[in-house]
């Protein structure tokens, strides 16, 4: 992380992208993050998404398939010292789904006085890298209009 500037620190975090509002500490984060989701490549390529939301639940201590009262399932519930995140596990290529999804959740879901936060856990197979870039372009854009929605990756072979 030093060759990140201490004002882009906060923008990257183990995975999880939070896009700043703009100018070279955005650029610069974006890339950083662009390296760093790249160190880990999961060998399932014959899983599904609820296989996937079972394994990354795990990986973060979180709940998969949390069922909501009004019948929705929330991918991967993960709970923080300080938030809850409801997060959205899907397939690059579908990744406009996922965002309505995480922000309908994070409204859905009471958390008992934590800030809820939706997420985006994108699953990325090689050659994904349009849709994955168009959809870190749309959150960055929320972002600015002050709608916190988190992203991570998780890199798939196959």
């Amino acid at each position: 992380m030093k060759s990140v500037p201490p004002i882009c620190r906060k923008s990257v975090s183990s995975f999880v992208y939070t896009p700043p509002s703009g100018g070279a500490c955005g650029t610069l984060a974006i890339l950083v993050f662009l390296v760093l989701s790249t160190v880990i490549v999961a060998q399932k390529p014959d899983w599904r998404e609820t296989d996937w939301s079972a394994h990354l639940a795990k990986q973060v201590g979180g709940k998969d398939e949390y069922r909501l009262p009004n019948g929705a399932r929330i991918d991967v519930l993960e709970t923080t010292k300080t938030e809850v995140i409801a997060w959205e596990v899907e397939w690059c290529s579908k990744w406009p789904e996922s965002i309505g999804q995480a922000l309908f959740y994070s409204l859905s879901l009471d958390s008992n006085g934590k800030p809820v936060r939706p997420g985006v856990w994108l699953l990325k197979k090689a050659g994904d890298d349009e849709d994955y870039l168009e959809c870190l372009s749309v959150i960055r854009e929320l972002r600015g209009h002050g709608i916190d929605i988190r992203l991570r990756v998780q890199k798939v072979s196959g």
